[in-house]
């Protein structure tokens, strides 16, 4: 399957939220509506981007942990080699 790079589905997602916005602007509905809902959203996508922030901040420290206990078991079974 081809793999489709990061890079190529943002700059899609740009001209597909144009295309979108330029949509309904298009049939009529007033910008600063199309305004509000666009604030909404990002304010929407702040705090599922804050929240994905805080799960990857958490599985890093946990990881860290962790191989802070493995190396300190792997030095104590060294130490009794």
């Amino acid at each position: 399957m081809a793999y489709k790079g990061i890079n190529t589905i943002i700059v899609e997602m740009r001209q597909e939220l144009i295309e979108l916005t330029n949509k309904y602007l298009n049939l009529g509905v007033p910008a600063s509506v199309v305004q509000m809902l666009q604030e909404g959203l990002v304010r929407d996508l702040f705090a599922v981007a804050n929240e994905q922030m805080l799960q990857e901040k958490e599985q890093y420290e946990n990881a860290l942990e962790q191989e802070a206990k493995e190396e300190k078991q792997n030095g104590k079974t060294k130490e009794k080699q």
